[in-house]
């Protein structure tokens, strides 16, 4: 049996826009998915899109694409209390996170993992956020994100 891998991103596939990670991601999955069972969490939209992909099942796991399951998050449904679910549903050997400081799909679930006192090694990717010119915009925020 495959270990699980539970990721959580802002945006993935089909979504574009928000560019690189996006990419490196669904590179990520692909690489692994022969390896390991993978999980996507993400939103059921493009970044700056109003409406979510018309041809994706919102707020279910669908698929398997290649073997990976993906739930695609409408923005109602993004709270503590369907993260949760979808984390003890899952039941995953790791959760990577795909972002820094995304308050919905890093702090968040990194809370429920943590006061679920679940010992689940947790992956974080934070990318080029630490970079000092990356740290001067919202400095206010991201130094709360850090100290937390």
């Amino acid at each position: 049996m495959k270990k699980k891998i539970l990721l959580f991103i802002d945006w993935f596939e089909p979504g574009f826009r928000a560019g690189g990670p996006i990419r490196s991601c669904v590179n990520f999955v692909r690489s692994m998915e022969d390896i390991y069972q993978l999980y996507v969490f993400t939103s059921d939209r493009d970044l700056g899109e109003s409406g979510p992909y018309p041809d994706k099942a919102i707020n279910q796991w669908s698929g398997p694409e290649n073997g990976t399951l993906v739930y695609y998050c409408a923005p109602g449904s993004l709270n503590w209390s369907n993260i949760r679910t979808q984390l003890l549903k899952v039941d995953p050997d790791f959760i990577y996170l795909n972002s820094m400081f995304s308050f919905n799909f890093t702090i968040l679930p990194l809370m429920i993992a943590r006061l679920a006192a679940r010992k689940t090694p947790i992956v974080l990717a934070p990318r080029g956020m630490l970079r000092s010119s990356a740290l001067q915009y919202k400095s206010l925020k991201k130094n709360l994100f850090l100290q937390l």
